[in-house]
């Protein structure tokens, strides 16, 4: 069985006009007016192991500190929900990126294949016969929606709609 660890000795006298607080370990003796002073006093100096005399000021500002540490845990759940919900999105934005990259590049690819098809043709069906032939094994060029990135219609802001029903008016 391991040692016992050596427990300070804490010892609180009632006084006649207060409260007097020892520490074993501390160079001096603490004095306090009210219960409630002793218990800040004690938080402060057996709790976080404050030695040195503080201000009643610095007393209160450890033990609103120390009031606060749940909301501060709290915080800190919600900030790191956060972070994971924001790399999430990320790894979601670079998926839509390099999906429209693809698909401009694979779109870029299909018009130089329709300029190169028309070029030594004399006919509009002799073209579209070349053309035909030439991406044939391509498949169709699907049309995308925002399902097709994850999105929802309400995720998006009135300027983007009409940004959409704009170009669904130009096809």
């Amino acid at each position: 069985m391991g040692r016992k660890k050596k427990l300070p000795r804490i010892e609180v006298h009632t006084l006649p006009n207060g409260y007097s607080l020892i520490i074993e370990g501390h160079k001096q003796e603490y004095m306090y007016f009210t219960p409630d002073k002793l218990l800040e006093g004690f938080m402060v100096h057996v709790g976080l192991k404050m030695t040195e005399q503080l201000s009643p000021e610095t007393i209160k500002s450890f033990i609103d500190s120390a009031l606060e540490w749940n909301n501060l845990k709290a915080s800190h759940k919600e900030l790191q929900k956060a972070k994971r919900d924001l790399a999430r999105t990320d790894a979601k934005y670079r998926n839509v990126a390099k999906r429209l990259v693809d698909e401009r590049r694979r779109m870029l690819r299909l018009c130089r294949l329709a300029k190169d098809c028309t070029i030594g043709h004399h006919s509009l069906t002799d073209a579209l016969a070349a053309l035909h032939a030439r991406v044939h094994n391509d498949g169709q060029l699907k049309e995308l929606s925002l399902k097709d990135f994850d999105i929802k219609s309400d995720q998006i802001t009135d300027d983007e709609e009409v940004d959409e029903d704009e170009e669904t008016e130009i096809k």
